[in-house]
């Protein structure tokens, strides 16, 4: 996340983060002065504004926390960052979306071929739903993606593992329900 408090002054802080904001009000052509932004203290929660990565075209937007419950859209291809769905990840596209996102991503490694990792998939679905505003849930089909699985040293299916800020730092293997999964993510980060 980005911190007003790591800038010397607030008052340059508030420009410095206002800026894209700014620039995005003009654009639409809205009437709007400028120091009405900058000043405007609902665009900041404790100084921060966190980043998401877009799940249909993987642009970083920045974004509020209190407005993640609003259906925040993507400021390039417009459609929702909080789908409700796990997000599919590939060798494209897992470094930005894992790298890249200040919500923690819950990754589950799976093949089509598991009968375990079947019975995971309406788990991953509801917690997808039930934690989407404070974890990210996305799902890696380790036939398809074997590199990144040999990257993580995923030995047996189905593997979950919590990232956080692009690193790993909590994993667990085998088919669990939800209020187990539930559990693992919040004993993990605050959800």
């Amino acid at each position: 996340m980005l911190s007003v408090g790591s800038i010397v002054s607030p008052t340059v802080a508030l420009r410095q983060r206002a800026e894209p904001f700014v620039g995005a009000i003009f654009d639409r052509g809205l009437e709007i002065r400028k120091a009405d932004v900058i000043l405007e203290k609902s665009y900041f929660i404790n100084g921060e504004i966190m980043q998401l990565v877009c799940p249909h075209c993987d642009a970083v937007n920045r974004v509020l926390p209190e407005r993640l419950a609003d259906e925040p859209s993507c400021g390039q291809c417009h459609k929702p960052l909080m789908t409700g769905e796990p997000l599919e990840l590939t060798e494209a596209n897992f470094d930005r979306q894992v790298g890249n996102s200040d919500l923690p991503v819950l990754v589950d490694f799976w093949a089509p071929w598991c009968g375990p990792c079947r019975m995971m998939t309406p788990v991953i679905a509801q917690a997808a739903r039930e934690l989407g505003l404070k974890v990210r849930v996305a799902k890696l089909n380790t036939e398809s993606e074997q590199a990144l699985a040999a990257r993580f040293g995923i030995r047996s299916i189905p593997t979950l593992a919590l990232f956080k800020d692009g690193k790993e730092i909590k994993r667990q293997a085998g088919a669990v329900n939800y209020a187990t999964l539930s559990d693992w993510v919040r004993s993990a980060v605050p959800v």
